[in-house]
């Protein structure tokens, strides 16, 4: 497989995670003055565990994607996999957290 059509299958994947991100965000429960609460893991890099925080509305979101625009001219294909992989283990638990709070 050629390295073009690989950048342009990962810049799919990439782009279809970040919809998912978006969607799983518009599902969080409101405040009682109707504001969007929003859940975020944080990872703390030197314990290499998960905090959870909430953030005013349209934080999550800008956090969101300025972890994709940080990465956004990688051109290595395993550090991209990787970035999609890592991703992915996130985004499932970004959803059990919003879980419990619904």
């Amino acid at each position: 497989m050629s390295a073009e059509l690989s950048y342009f299958i990962l810049r799919s994947q990439s782009l279809s995670l970040y919809r998912k991100y978006l969607r799983e965000i518009r599902v969080l429960p409101q405040d009682k003055k109707g504001k969007r609460m929003h859940l975020i893991l944080q990872f703390t890099e030197r314990l290499r565990t998960f905090s959870t925080c909430f953030l005013a509305a349209g934080e999550l979101h800008s956090e969101i994607r300025h972890s994709f625009e940080q990465n956004r001219y990688v051109r290595d294909l395993y550090a991209i996999k990787y970035n999609l992989s890592d991703g992915r283990t996130r985004l499932g638990q970004l959803q059990t957290m919003v879980a419990f709070t619904k």
